[in-house]
C-alpha cells in the first residue's frame, strides 16, 4: 500500500467517526455548553475543522486557510476566531458543513500528492519546525 492510501484511509476513518457523532444533531444542541468545564460541539466542531484548514493549507501548504482566503468568516456570519475561540456558536450547521467540505477537498487533493519525501520535509506550525508526517499526524 503506497503512504498516500494509507493517510487517505485514515482521513476516512477519522471523518466517519464525525459525521457519526454529528449525525441527526439539532442546531440547538450544537451550540448548548452542557456545563462549565465541558465545550460545545460547535466549539470542538470549529477547532477540528479551523485544525485542518490550518495545519493542511496554512502549516503544510504554505498559504492562508481557506477560512481567509475564500472569506468563510463573512460567509457564515460567525466573528470568533475559528479554532482558537472556545466559546463560538455555528448559526447554521448546514452552512458550516459546506465550509467542512470546502476544507475536505483540500486536504483529499493534497493527500492526492503525498510522498514519502514530502513527509520527511519540514514545515513551520505556529512558532515550531515539524516534519509533515508530524503535522499529518
Amino acid at each position: 500500500m503506497e503512504i498516500k492510501d494509507y493517510l487517505k484511509l485514515q482521513v476516512a476513518g477519522a471523518r466517519s467517526l464525525l459525521e457519526s457523532a454529528l449525525k441527526d444533531t439539532p442546531q440547538e444542541i450544537v451550540n448548548t455548553k452542557p456545563s462549565e468545564h465541558l465545550n460545545s460541539i460547535a466549539a470542538v466542531l470549529a477547532h477540528i475543522i479551523g485544525g485542518e484548514d490550518y495545519f493542511v493549507n496554512g502549516a503544510i501548504g504554505g498559504g492562508a486557510r481557506i477560512w481567509e482566503r475564500d472569506g468563510w468568516r463573512a460567509r457564515l456570519g460567525i466573528v470568533s476566531q475559528l479554532a482558537r475561540d472556545w466559546t463560538i456558536q455555528i448559526p447554521d450547521l448546514a452552512a458550516f458543513g459546506e465550509y467542512i467540505k470546502a476544507v475536505h477537498a483540500t486536504t483529499d487533493a493534497y493527500l492526492e500528492t503525498v510522498t514519502p519525501a514530502e513527509l520527511d520535509r519540514v514545515v513551520k506550525v505556529y512558532s515550531n519546525e515539524r516534519p509533515v508526517a508530524n503535522v499529518l499526524r
